[in-house]
């Protein structure tokens, strides 16, 4: 298993993150959903502060979503599911909230 991708966004910071699923698709193989979930080491602090999933986006074997907000100090785990026609797999990015 590959080492969990580590990102810093500030709480503001409304951004895009991708995978790469390339190495894993088969030949020819189609990604034909993908989701986004986020959890987080932390209790919600204010549903309005934070971290959302703001919308995704399939390219080829590549998968982006975007996110906005977070509650600072807080690591988010941000979870990718997706489906082939014979396979499922999920990938994570961890997102800690803090200053640049």
């Amino acid at each position: 298993m590959a080492p969990v991708e580590t990102y810093v966004k500030t709480p503001g910071g409304i951004l895009d993150y991708t995978l790469d699923w390339g190495s894993w698709l088969k030949a020819n193989e189609l990604i034909l959903t993908s989701t986004w979930a986020i959890t987080s080491d932390q209790p919600p602090d204010d549903y309005e502060r934070d971290m959302i999933v703001l919308g995704g986006l399939v390219t080829g074997a590549l998968t982006t979503v975007w996110v906005k907000a977070g509650v600072l100090a807080t690591i988010y785990t941000v979870t990718n599911t997706i489906t082939t026609p014979s396979r499922v797999d999920s990938r994570s990015i961890q997102i800690t909230i803090g200053v640049r």
